[in-house]
């Protein structure tokens, strides 16, 4: 009976979300999918931004919100809230993926 839904930072976090909503469950291979959403926002990011340090900033407050889906991964999700390159960053993404 609901018409529209206002999922905000609720879809960065889960980038599933909108999907659970309508079928219930979250199709195929959910960590393959993440790590492929996840790949295609930092491609998108590095091409449309200007220099690594606007990309980590704006990847880095995607997983302020990404990393609740992570539990028991927080030594690496602070290893990438420090990353200062974007080799480091990939990195600290590459152990929490």
């Amino acid at each position: 009976s609901i018409d529209e839904w206002m999922i905000g930072r609720g879809a960065i976090s889960n980038p599933f979300l909108a999907e659970e909503i309508k079928a219930g469950a979250v199709s195929g291979d959910r960590e393959a999918r993440l790590r492929a959403w996840h790949d295609e926002l930092y491609r998108s990011y590095r091409g449309a931004l200007c220099g690594p340090a606007h990309v980590l900033d704006k990847m880095k407050e995607v997983w302020s919100y990404l990393g609740a889906s992570f539990p028991g991964r927080q030594r690496q999700l602070e290893r990438l809230a420090r990353a200062k390159t974007l080799e480091a960053y990939e990195a600290a993404a590459a152990q929490i993926l």
